[in-house]
Order: C-alpha cells, then structure tokens, then sequence
C-alpha cells in the first residue's frame, strides 16, 4: 500500500468513533453540573489534569520508544521491538508508582494550592488517591496502547480506542445518572475503563506473533540509545502542558472551581475542534518516523505542502462554524447563565483563523529530529503565554489564559514558519499562501451566515442547529473543495470518505 493510502486509511479509521463518543461526552456535562453542581466538576477536571501533569515524569521515553518500536518493526528486527516493549512497560510501571506515591504523600499539599471550598476538599483528595493508585495499571498498558501506532496500524487501534473511549463514556454518563458522589462515579470509572482494555492484549498477539513482554528483555542500552529524543519529547510535552493545560491549572489557583466550569463550557467548542483535528496530527509523527527510517523524502515535502493545505481547509471552515453557532450551542447545551463566557469561545477560535496549519510543519521536522530549534522556539512562546495569561486573569478572568495562548500562539507561530520550511528544504510562499487563501475565501460566507444565524434566524433547537451547521459547512467547503483540491487531491478525497463509511462512495466523479 502506498504511503498516501497508508495516510488516509488511518486516517479514516482513526475518526471512526470519534463522533459518537464526542455526543456521549456532551451530554455527561450538563448532567454532571445538575447532579453535583459546577464546584465538583471543576475539582474533576482539575484532579485529571494535576495527574496528567505528573505524567511527565515519563521523560518522554513513550514517544522515544514509540519511535524506535517503528524502525524496528519496519527493519524486522524482532529481538529489539521486543526489547523496546518490554524496557517501555517497565519505565511506566516505575512512573505509575511514582505518581501513586506522590498522591498518598503530597495530596494535602496540592489541594490546599487550589482555592477548593473546605467541604469538597475530602472529595478533591480521594480523587487523587483513586486517580493516583489507577496509574499503576494506566501508565503500563498505555505503553502497550503505542504499539499499534508505531506499526501504522491504526485500523486496531483506532477500533480498541473507539471501544474503550464509547464504553467509558457510556459508563461515565451512566454513573453520573444514577446519582452516585464523585468518589464512587471516579472508582467504577476506572475499574471501568480497565476492563474495556483488556481485548488489547488479544490483539497485540495476533498481529505480532514474535511479540515478547518479558522481564529479561528489559535493556539499560535502549534507555541509552533513545534518551536524547526522548528528553527532547518531554521537553515539549512539558512546554505544551503549560501552553494548553495550564489555564485550567491558574483558574484553580486564581479563581474558584466553577470558574473551572466556566472555562469548560466556553471552550467546548474549541475542545471538539482540537478533539477532532488530533485524529490528523496524531498521525503525522508515526508517519515521519518511517519516512525518516526509509529515507522517503517526497513524503516529507508533500507532509509540508499538501498537508498544510489540507489541514487549513478542514480546520478554517469548522473554526467559522464554531464562531457563528457558539451561542446558540451553549444555551442549548447548559443554558443562558453560560451565555456571558460564550465570547471567550470565540477568541478561542479565532486562533485558527490567524494561524490555519502551521503546527503541521513544526511536528514534521520535530519527527525528523529537529528539535534544538523547536524547543528553543516553544520555550519562547510558553514564557510568554505563562506570563502573559497570569498577568491578564487579574483582568479578564477566565479570558485571561485563552488570551495568552491565541496572542502567543497567532504572533509567534507565523513569523517561524519560513524558517521552519527551510529547515526541510521545501519552499514556503507555496504552503503559506495556499492557508491564508482558504481563510480569505472563507471569510464572505462567514460573514453573511454570522448576520443570518445570529440576527434573523434564531436557533431555538437542537435540530435547527444540526440543520443550521450543515448547510453552513455545505456553504463553506463546496467552493473550497472546487477552488483548491487539484486533480489528484479529488481521488485521494474520494478514498477517504470511502475509507470512512466503508464503501465506495464518490463525492467527484474520478475513479
């Protein structure tokens, strides 16, 4: 199969139950917020995030292992993928019990850090105790989870995913359903989420009979050989934590818990943009290893060229659309006493808008072992952001942290584009102009729709939002679709939307 097919297959597979599990993940909001009030939910998120953070006590090794797992099994070396595997698990179970250690030792301190009121303070603790005891299964099996991408296989994985993500989704709407306090909903969930794991393993075994978990396999030379990749991971997970992650974390600091609420519901819209354009980007890396591995720099150039153009003509119409309908989403979703934090959404958004797909091309040389020049450049931009969002929540409130990260995003991000495409030997004006001619030609039918559905037609129900965001899209990609997406672009479009209902579905007529 070729490399592009190989691309858009798992592509496709890696959006499959990305939808439904989206829906599920709506309704358990409101829910959540009826049954245990804004405060607890916030303490929720926040508990998630805080052990998110002390995940990076990986070092990175997940994706440095993830690497080399791939130009092992794309060379057949059998004995290294599985000496990779086996050292990978066993660094994780380290780090899921440092991580339960901290929480058992440490969880005072980190909730007296937050401004959680004193009676949601013993919830605030168990959930980090039953959070922190889980990543001792969590960590290891999340190694394990990294197997299916490195081999491009995401038809698997993107199965295994899509159960465990619906089910535990289901589990958790149903939990919340039934009334139970947050200690128990974040037990069962857990207990939950393992069980939904466990076909993994069958899996595992049938697609790689050689597969080895041992612990005589585990190797201190691959620790060695792969530590300075990953430490450069680390170095930008940590950095993209405190771009992305961190408003949630300065809101707990400098506000209250429902603020953290708040936060959620005005960027929720941004929240399923990003959920949903992951399932590109999360590809983009495993593809980089093996073009890296086997030398195919005509994919690397086109990585840069097409999938720029791509990216910005998927994303900029979706942004639009979140803009136009984010009010309307919102009321009906939570309802109006969440209406004031809508305009924060909206900047939100608007990141899109000023900088279309330029991460495309800073994932792709960070793949390809870039990464002095990244780090030092998102070392800038996560300073600024830091400093500006803690400077701005005096100001903005919840507004402060989302204008940190669009101001240091949007500004930062286009003036290093050139260098970065140099830094591939492509040509930059040919992928820059082609984004910011998507967002120009966007921006009339922006216009007219803002005025229709926010002025004259008023949404006043979930299916007049369903019809009011398809006729949207319908108005935004079909003159995209005809201006950009040249000859042999139309047949890769018509694979992938055969590869996503799983038959021969042609929206051209090119065979």
């Amino acid at each position: 199969m070729s490399e592009k097919r190989l691309f858009l297959k798992n592509t496709a597979f890696n959006a499959a139950f990305n939808i439904f599990s989206q829906i599920i993940n709506l309704l358990i909001l409101p829910l959540f917020i009826k049954n245990l009030g804004t405060g607890l939910y916030g303490i929720w998120v926040l508990s998630t995030l805080i052990i998110g953070y002390m995940g990076l006590m990986n070092f990175g090794f997940g994706a440095g292992i993830q690497k080399y797992l791939s130009r092992a099994y794309n060379l057949k070396e059998e004995t290294k993928f599985n000496e990779y595997i086996s050292t990978g698990v066993f660094i994780y179970l380290i780090v899921g019990v440092l991580i339960f250690l901290i929480t058992i030792f440490y969880s005072d301190k980190v909730i007296h850090f937050f401004h959680i009121d004193p009676q949601n303070q013993e919830a605030a603790k168990s959930l980090l105790l039953i959070s922190g005891a889980y990543s001792i299964v969590f960590w290891p099996i999340t190694m394990l989870d990294s197997i299916f991408p490195a081999i491009l296989n995401y038809k698997i994985s993107s199965l295994l995913r899509g159960l465990q993500i619906t089910g535990s989704s289901i589990g958790l709407l149903i939990l919340v359903y039934l009334n139970l306090n947050i200690v128990q909903i974040a037990a069962y969930d857990k207990i939950i989420r393992f069980f939904l794991w466990l076909p993994t393993i069958y899996y595992i075994f049938k697609i790689i009979p050689f597969f080895k978990l041992k612990i005589s396999l585990i190797r201190i030379n691959v620790i060695r050989e792969i530590y300075k990749f990953s430490f450069a991971v680390f170095y930008m997970q940590l950095l993209g934590y405190l771009s992305y992650q961190l408003d949630n974390i300065l809101i707990g600091r400098y506000m209250k818990m429902q603020d953290i609420t708040n936060y959620t519901v005005s960027t929720k819209t941004n929240q399923i943009l990003e959920r949903g354009l992951s399932l590109i980007t999360t590809i983009i890396m495993p593809t980089m290893f093996k073009a890296d591995a086997t030398k195919n720099y005509d994919l690397i150039e086109k990585m840069v060229n097409k999938g720029t153009k791509y990216y910005a003509i998927l994303a900029t119409p979706l942004a639009f659309v979140g803009i136009i309908f984010i009010n309307s989403f919102i009321k009906l979703w939570v309802g109006n006493t969440f209406l004031p934090y809508a305009i924060w959404g909206v900047i939100y958004l608007s990141g899109y808008i000023f900088d279309p797909a330029m991460g495309i091309v800073s994932t792709t040389i960070f793949s390809l072992g870039h990464h002095k020049v990244i780090t030092i450049i998102r070392s800038l931009s996560t300073l600024i952001n830091v400093i500006l969002s803690i400077y701005l929540i005096k100001y903005f409130g919840i507004g402060g942290p989302i204008l940190g990260t669009v101001i240091t995003g949007s500004f930062l991000n286009i003036p290093t584009y050139p260098y970065f495409c140099k830094l591939l030997n492509v040509n930059w004006r040919k992928s820059f102009i082609a984004m910011y001619k998507v967002v120009l030609l966007n921006i009339p039918s922006f216009s007219i729709l803002f005025l229709i559905f926010n002025y004259i037609f008023e949404i006043n129900s979930w299916l007049n939002l369903f019809a009011g965001v398809s006729v949207s899209l319908l108005i935004f990609y079909i003159p995209l679709i005809f201006v950009f997406i040249e000859q042999e672009e139309k047949k890769d479009v018509n694979n992938l939307i055969s590869k996503i209902f799983g038959r021969n579905i042609y929206l051209f007529n090119i065979r």
